[in-house]
């Protein structure tokens, strides 16, 4: 009987079909974990940039928080030092841009535009962690490539200034200091 399945058309049809129900099963599993892992990365970004803030618990807080994690959750890779610390950087990185984007407010949840954020934490938690941080390191890198293209160009443009006496050290300090803001 078994044999005789094999080579029925209509059995192979449905088999086909099932298999690729099984396979869009997977693919949305997969894609409800990684959304689930991210919104706590999220929140786990949030409390540990908070606790910095609030806390004095020094230089070494991320280093036990991963020590402790990693001891209570073994075969959770996400709590090493390098990945704490890539989470604390990747919810700055977002935070921040939101803040320079006009909406500057102490923390996120006082912000006028929370439904913009809430957006925005929608639309992170789609793309996969890996490719969130090769995103919020390519925007970094931007940055600081424009950010040395400016102090470049004010170098070239204040040195020969104070070369010749055409300006003095506290006038090139203030266009300094005036060009970084």
């Amino acid at each position: 009987m078994g044999s005789d399945l094999a080579q029925n058309g209509d059995y192979l049809e449905w088999l086909k079909t099932f298999k690729n129900k099984v396979r869009q099963s997977q693919l949305k599993a997969a894609v409800a974990v990684n959304t689930t892992l991210l919104e706590f990365y999220w929140e786990l970004g949030a409390d540990i940039v908070e606790k910095q803030k609030q806390s004095k618990w020094g230089s070494g807080f991320l280093k036990q928080l991963s020590h402790d994690l990693m001891n209570e959750f073994p075969t959770i890779k996400g709590f090493s030092l390098a990945n704490l610390q890539y989470i604390r950087r990747w919810h700055l990185f977002y935070v921040e841009r939101v803040s320079n984007s006009g909406t500057a407010c102490s923390t996120i949840e006082n912000m006028p535009n929370a439904l913009y954020f809430e957006q925005l934490i929608a639309q992170l938690v789609k793309i996969p962690w890996g490719q969130n941080l090769v995103i919020s390191l390519d925007e970094k890198i931007a940055d600081n490539e424009s950010q040395t293209i400016n102090l470049t160009n004010l170098r070239d443009t204040l040195l020969p200034k104070l070369i010749s006496g055409e300006i003095r050290i506290p006038e090139a300090e203030k266009l300094t200091e005036e060009a970084l803001v």
